[in-house]
C-alpha cells in the first residue's frame, strides 16, 4: 500500500480493478461505476466519516485515474446533502 493513500481509497481502487476486469473500461465509464459495482456500500462507509475525511478520501481517489474520478463523482452525487463537503473547492470540482 502506498503511503499517500488511505485504506478506504485502496479498497475502492481494488474494487475498480475488479469491475474493470469483469465489465470492461467502456461499460465502467459509459454506464458509470454504479452500474458495475456497489457504490452504495462506499457511500455508506464514507457517510460515517467526517466531512474532512470524506473530502480527503474522494480527492485522493479522483487523483488516481479517470476511473477513480468516476467513482469519486458517483459517491459524491449521493452525498450532496453534505453542505460542508461542497465548501471545499476541490471536492466541488469532482462533479
Amino acid at each position: 500500500m502506498s503511503d499517500n493513500k488511505l485504506p478506504i481509497v485502496e479498497q475502492m481502487l481494488a474494487a475498480i480493478e475488479v469491475a474493470l476486469k469483469q465489465f470492461g473500461e467502456y461499460t465502467y465509464l459509459d454506464k458509470g461505476p454504479g452500474e458495475v459495482m456497489d457504490v452504495d456500500m462506499y457511500v455508506e462507509v464514507v457517510g460515517k466519516m467526517s466531512p474532512d475525511e470524506v473530502a480527503d478520501s474522494l480527492i485522493r481517489l479522483a487523483e488516481t485515474s479517470q476511473y477513480g474520478a468516476a467513482l469519486a463523482s458517483a459517491i459524491l452525487m449521493d452525498l450532496q446533502h453534505w453542505d460542508e463537503l461542497f465548501e471545499n473547492e476541490e471536492v466541488a470540482e469532482l462533479l
